[in-house]
């Protein structure tokens, strides 16, 4: 990981966690961290910014698979947890890193911890979605 990507993790994560210390617990906390550092990745291969090889970043999805199941638990049983608005009816191959590149801004912008912890988690369901499609 470069040193932009690297300081850009840490900018989103930051007030992230801090947001969410009052209703998450500690290893809750770690798995968020973790969910943030994927997405950041992942927008810097979408960007081209960030040569890593494909199979490293379908198994570096793949390796994020129990801190998205344990954010997503910790995220639907707080007070303004919603669904998903992602429609997979009109989500195509050909569109998953659009549909990426369009949450990862919004998220970067959002202000509520509720409405960035589920981009993040679409994100990340987008981010398996490529992952499955890419594996070789």
């Amino acid at each position: 990981m470069t040193e932009e990507i690297v300081a850009r993790v840490r900018a989103l994560q930051r007030p992230m966690l801090e947001e969410a210390s009052s209703c998450f617990e500690q290893s809750e906390l770690e798995h968020l961290r973790v969910v943030v550092r994927l997405a950041v990745e992942f927008y810097y291969h979408v960007e081209g910014k960030d040569q890593a090889d494909l199979r490293y970043v379908s198994d570096s999805i793949y390796s994020g698979l129990e801190s998205f199941r344990r954010v997503n638990d910790a995220y639907n049983v707080l007070h303004g947890s919603r669904r998903s608005d992602i429609d997979w009816k009109t989500v195509h191959v050909a569109t998953i890193q659009d549909e990426f590149k369009v949450r990862f801004e919004k998220f970067e912008r959002e202000q509520a911890f509720e409405e960035r912890c589920r981009l993040l988690l679409d994100m990340f369901k987008l981010q398996l979605v490529f992952a499955a499609v890419s594996y070789q």
